[in-house]
């Protein structure tokens, strides 16, 4: 059935000295076409250190303004996606997304100071804790009528985290009785019929 490979390509492009971009795309058939594509993104940060950008708070020049800032981790992000042209004017398509979760450090409340009554402070460098990865696949159907000679509707349904994944996104990251207590999630499976007329 999918007797012509039309095109396959990839590329691999140097975003800076930290960071690469690899996206891949491959095209078989002739009518119906289905299309997969897959991209692939790798960035990492070493020596980066969280900076006071408001000019008129001067920067802490003292132990504790370096101690476990300093940013040595990296993300990535990798996204799968395909569609199909069924016949009678039917497209399919789907979106696979993962990335790897945000980082972080626990901190703790310190006091009892004289000078600093209370202090939160790192107690473990930026990257000793994970969030988990996050995953999500989308889909989308659309119908195609076509009406008189040149009129043509289009009827769409789009369904976003289609797995319904309730993956954590943030929490309370200092020591505490809510240590850990999840602050975000990622939102829940969603529906969205649209319709466009074209004449």
């Amino acid at each position: 059935m999918l007797r012509d490979f039309s095109r396959a390509m990839t590329a691999v492009n140097v975003l800076s000295s930290t960071g690469a971009d690899i996206a891949t795309a491959l095209r078989l058939g002739q009518s119906r076409a289905p299309v997969l594509s897959h991209g692939f993104c790798e960035a990492s940060y070493s020596g980066t250190k969280k900076h006071v950008n408001n000019i008129a708070v001067l920067p802490n020049d003292d132990p504790n303004a370096d101690f476990n800032q300093f940013d040595n981790t990296y993300e990535w992000i990798s996204k799968l996606s395909g569609s199909y042209n069924f016949p009678h004017g039917l497209l399919a398509s789907a979106l696979y997304e993962s990335r790897s979760g945000d980082v972080y450090a626990r901190s703790v409340l310190f006091s009892g100071g004289v000078t600093i009554p209370t202090f939160a402070l790192n107690v473990e460098p930026i990257g000793a804790q994970q969030y988990p990865t996050v995953s999500h696949l989308d889909v989308r159907f659309e119908k195609r009528f076509r009406l008189l000679n040149s009129h043509e509707l289009a009827v769409r349904v789009n369904e976003y985290n289609l797995l319904n994944s309730n993956t954590v996104l943030a929490a309370t990251t200092r020591s505490g009785a809510t240590y850990l207590k999840p602050t975000s999630i990622l939102p829940g499976r969603l529906a969205e019929i649209s319709a466009s007329y074209k004449f």
